[in-house]
Parts: C-alpha cells; sequence; structure tokens
C-alpha cells in the first residue's frame, strides 16, 4: 500500500481518538458501510506507524470483500469513504471541544 492520504491520516490520530474513530464508525446512524469498518479494523493491527510496505492491499480486499476478485479502483473507493469518515469523525471531536470550551 502505498503512502496515502488515509495512513497519513490515521498517523495521526492519538491512541484515542484512534479508538473513538473505530466506535464512531460502528455505528449505524453515522455509517452505513460496513467495508469502511473492516477496512479499519484491517488497518488497526499496522498503528500507529502504518508502514505502507507491510500493508497488502489484496490481503485486506480480500477480508472486506470476500466474494471478490480484487479491484484497486474499488479498493480506492474504501479508501476514499474511511477517509471521508474519519474527516467527519475529527469535526465532531472539535465542534465537541469547542462547545466545552464555551460552556466554561
Amino acid at each position: 500500500m502505498e503512502n496515502t492520504k488515509l495512513l497519513f491520516l490515521l498517523r495521526k490520530l492519538s491512541p484515542q481518538d484512534k479508538k473513538s474513530l473505530g466506535q464512531y464508525l460502528r455505528i449505524p446512524s453515522f455509517n452505513k458501510n460496513q467495508e469502511i469498518v473492516a477496512l479499519y479494523e484491517q488497518l488497526e493491527p499496522f498503528a500507529p506507524g502504518y508502514i505502507a510496505k507491510k500493508i497488502d492491499e489484496k490481503e485486506i480486499f480480500k477480508v472486506i470483500c470476500p466474494k471478490r476478485t480484487f479491484d484497486k479502483k474499488r479498493f480506492n473507493h474504501y479508501c476514499s469513504l474511511l477517509i471521508i469518515a474519519t474527516q467527519h469523525f475529527l469535526a465532531s471531536v472539535e465542534l465537541k471541544d469547542q462547545e466545552y470550551m464555551k460552556e466554561r
């Protein structure tokens, strides 16, 4: 797996944020796409460095889509969806922090 925007973004998350992101992705009202949950779960063991050379896209794809042959375009689409979901998660964390600061 190349050094992608997704890996860059995941490297920047704190351990607590990674845990919270995993929980966020599993909430049906925020995410209805189980493939990105599976993608995130497959990437978790590579934390915190997410070394691209060690991450095998084809192996991850087999877990995410066991009945399909590897499709780079589809894999990249799932990565893009995970990036968007992560950005939404970070925005919600930021908003919550701002609301907390206003209350003080």
